[in-house]
């Protein structure tokens, strides 16, 4: 059975889609601009919540320096590139903020795409359960940290997690040089200001 097309039908049908198109016509010229609006207050927002952020992360690693015999506090990503780690891929870690009083400053450029060993991999992986890591350089085994310790003199450091971001492991390294050592009071003050960052 054909269904006949009637005035009132046609009439009906010619309403419905003026509707429809009064409707897309709003949408477009009212509500895209108010979300294209609110988006744009939504990236400022972020914007300066990211650099407010920042800023902590700063000002906390510049306290760090005032320590006794702390002359460096890096911020490090360790990365494979983009993505997750696994067997196949190389992993990295990479300086991407820092505060140095004594330290060489030259240095900080050699902490860039370091390729990590066994050992590293394996100081990441512990760090993540243990919150932080105390290490003095004459006590770790052959391995590229020491190599970088040895290099540029650092006694020893206190490494502290600070969490996972973007397929990232985000930790500090606080350093102490000329065979200063960390004492236990030392370590809380400086957990406790780097959860700041967190």
């Amino acid at each position: 059975m054909a269904s006949k097309l009637t005035p009132e039908l046609i009439g009906a049908l010619s309403t419905a889609t003026v509707g429809i198109g009064s409707l897309a016509l709003s949408y477009i010229k009212w509500i895209l601009p108010w979300i294209r609006k609110n988006r744009e207050e939504a990236d400022k927002q972020q914007l300066i919540d990211g650099l407010s952020r920042l800023r902590i992360a700063f000002v906390t690693m510049e306290s760090l320096l005032q320590i006794p015999g702390v002359g460096r506090v890096i911020l490090f990503a360790a990365h494979n590139s983009g993505g997750v780690p696994k067997i196949g891929s190389p992993f990295y870690t990479s300086a991407i903020h820092w505060a140095v009083s004594t330290a060489p400053r030259e240095s900080l450029a050699d902490y860039r795409m370091i390729p990590l060993d066994g050992h590293y991999t394996k100081l990441l992986h512990e760090l993540q359960e243990q919150d932080s890591k105390v290490i003095v350089t004459t006590d770790l085994p052959p391995c590229i940290l020491k190599d970088y310790y040895e290099a540029e003199q650092v006694s020893s450091a206190l490494l502290v997690f600070v969490g996972i971001r973007e397929a990232r492991f985000l930790y500090v390294s606080i350093s102490k040089f000329k065979g200063a050592l960390f004492e236990k009071p030392e370590i809380t003050r400086i957990i406790r200001r780097v959860r700041q960052i967190r």
